[in-house]
């Protein structure tokens, strides 16, 4: 046997669901919603202004300076 690694078309491929798995899921009415709320997602992704959900990330400054760790370290020390 041969283990093929995913691809890109494997990532966006989505097989159909077949008739049994429509009827364990709740039928058409939350299959057709469920699609109807991915296009509203994509549509309102095409506003202007739109910010995408991951938005990049910013560090924050280190909690102390150089010289408030040194005091903490010390004040540490002294207490035990």
């Amino acid at each position: 046997p041969v283990d093929a690694q995913p691809t890109v078309f494997d990532r966006s491929w989505h097989e159909s669901p077949s008739l049994e798995q429509v009827g364990i899921n709740g039928g058409v009415v939350p299959i057709i919603a469920g699609y109807a709320a991915l296009k509203v997602r994509d549509g309102a992704r095409r506003i202007p202004g739109w910010k995408m959900p991951e938005q990049p990330v910013v560090a924050r400054p280190p909690p102390l300076t150089n010289e408030q760790a040194e005091r903490a370290s010390r004040l540490q020390e002294g207490s035990l």
